[in-house]
């Protein structure tokens, strides 16, 4: 080139030619963690279904697995008990373990199939998830589900293999027992129950001791329909329309009350009545206070 005039570097191509394969390689790379990821994700998720499926029947599963374990004893005769050395369990155990396995296999590949693109990220799909030392009901009233299996790579270079994975979900049953309370006070706490009754309204703002106590009297008052902009409640808040009562024409008079919001077209309308209910003492306490007139 320099014959006729020209001189050209090739170096930008050449650094060009370098990076852009480490590039391409570090884009398939990343792209294959997010596929990882979302398979771990789903095969995660469905086996939260196959659990949450089976976590509701558990006297169905607990007699199925009972009736499984005596027939394989009696199947296998006197080499039930016999240990194996290699796995450490009897040979009723393994066979109850396998048996547990097919169950599970096959509530928990019916929820896999719903994720096609999970399925084609792992070594022959969703059968070749091995669901192989879950347990359909342990001495903790939970199943106990694990999943093996193996991602493809993106690439097959280089000898690359696939990436072994093992996934364990451990779920209670619904029994409707519940467990121990941590709370170290509570049995204190129960002993010290107090039953004295109380009474309270719909405020769920204060109990009074007191069924004469003014505070649970309604305060109601007359004024005319142009006067309730004006009004205001005991909070602070405006006054608006009963759904109720207020139908109609309109009346030159209205009622209203202090711990109400709306304004009332009769005075016998049910929305002006107070419901007065009795509770004991220590249920009030929680969600309320005393009132500062008979409270004390």
């Amino acid at each position: 080139m320099k014959s006729i005039g020209y001189n050209i570097k090739a170096s930008l191509t050449v650094e060009a030619g370098l990076v852009f394969p480490l590039f391409f390689f570090a884009i398939m790379a990343l792209c294959c963690i997010f596929r990882y990821q979302y398979t771990e994700y789903s095969v995660e998720k469905s086996m939260l279904a196959t659990a949450r499926n089976l976590g509701q029947y558990p006297e169905i599963v607990k007699a199925a697995v009972d009736k499984e374990s005596e027939f394989a004893e009696s199947l296998i005769g006197g080499l039930a008990g016999k240990k194996i050395p290699v796995t450490g369990l009897s040979v009723s155990e393994i066979a109850e373990r396998a048996s547990d396995s097919l169950v599970i296999s096959g509530f928990f590949g019916r929820q896999i199939r719903n994720y096609p693109f999970a399925c084609d990220t792992i070594v022959g799909g969703s059968g070749g998830i091995s669901c192989l030392g879950s347990v359909l009901y342990t001495e903790k009233e939970t199943i106990l589900i694990k999943c093996s299996y193996s991602l493809k790579p993106p690439i097959s270079l280089f000898g690359l293999g696939s990436v072994r994975k093992v996934q364990e979900l451990e779920y209670r049953y619904f029994t409707g027992i519940g467990g121990e309370s941590l709370l170290q006070e509570e049995d204190s706490e129960e002993e010290n129950t107090d039953d004295t009754i109380v009474y309270i309204t719909e405020e769920k703002v204060v109990y009074h001791k007191s069924l004469t106590c003014p505070g649970l009297n309604l305060v109601i008052s007359a004024c005319t329909l142009e006067e309730v902009p004006d009004k205001r409640n005991k909070g602070g808040g405006k006054y608006y329309k009963c759904e109720r009562c207020a139908r109609g024409r309109a009346p030159d008079i209205v009622y209203i009350a202090k711990d109400g919001d709306r304004y009332h077209y009769k005075r016998n309308c049910s929305g002006l009545k107070r419901t007065i209910t009795e509770i004991t003492l220590s249920e009030a306490e929680k969600t309320r206070r005393a009132c500062k007139r008979c409270g004390k």
